[in-house]
């Protein structure tokens, strides 16, 4: 296998060799939940306390469990990745890299599955997401609401397919823009 690398959840690139022995290494990281560490930077393979973060914590067992979604997901071909960019105010707000429409998602502290976290798109666009247990998953199982029609982007298609739960499947567009000028206009 030729060398891959993921994002962890600071954002460090992490450079993987044997994507088996990492995934094996993850898991057993994953579930150390009673030892919390501080965001860090790795500067020449060293972790350094990133400025302004000093007062944030999260756990080795979230870093590792972060980890270990990151390397299946890359296993299994999902490109979607995201970075945990503070987590204070009772949310845990990432940026989310290689996602078709969305950018940034901030989850609630102990939220449960069925439950709505924020998402944003776009420039300034805001809308909520069923949470589905895992982020990733989620935000691939998204579909964004804009008056009353529902968008999601088909990776299959390469298309955003617009549907209303009264009249049912809409239409399709190359573009999300076109999407929801579509759905504004009723």
């Amino acid at each position: 296998m030729e060398n891959v690398n993921i994002l962890d959840l600071y954002g460090n690139k992490i450079t993987v060799t044997d994507i088996e022995a990492a995934i094996k290494q993850a898991k057993g990281g994953s579930g150390i939940d009673e030892i919390s560490q501080r965001p860090f930077k790795l500067v020449n393979g060293i972790s350094r306390e990133i400025e302004d973060r000093e007062d944030e914590y999260s756990t080795v067992g979230e870093y590792w469990s972060d980890a270990l979604v990151k390397l299946i997901n890359l296993k299994t071909g999902i490109k979607t990745t995201c970075v945990l960019t503070c987590n204070k105010h009772g949310f845990n707000d990432y940026d989310i890299l290689e996602h078709e429409t969305i950018r940034r998602a901030c989850v609630p502290h102990g939220i449960k599955k069925g439950e709505t976290f924020n998402v944003y798109y776009d420039e300034s666009s805001k809308s909520g997401v069923i949470w589905g247990g895992e982020l990733i998953e989620s935000l691939h199982d998204a579909t964004l609401v804009f008056n009353g029609y529902g968008v999601r982007y088909n990776a299959l298609y390469n298309e955003f397919q617009v549907t209303h739960d009264e009249v049912g499947r809409c239409e399709e567009f190359s573009e999300l823009s076109e999407a929801i000028e579509y759905c504004k206009k009723g």
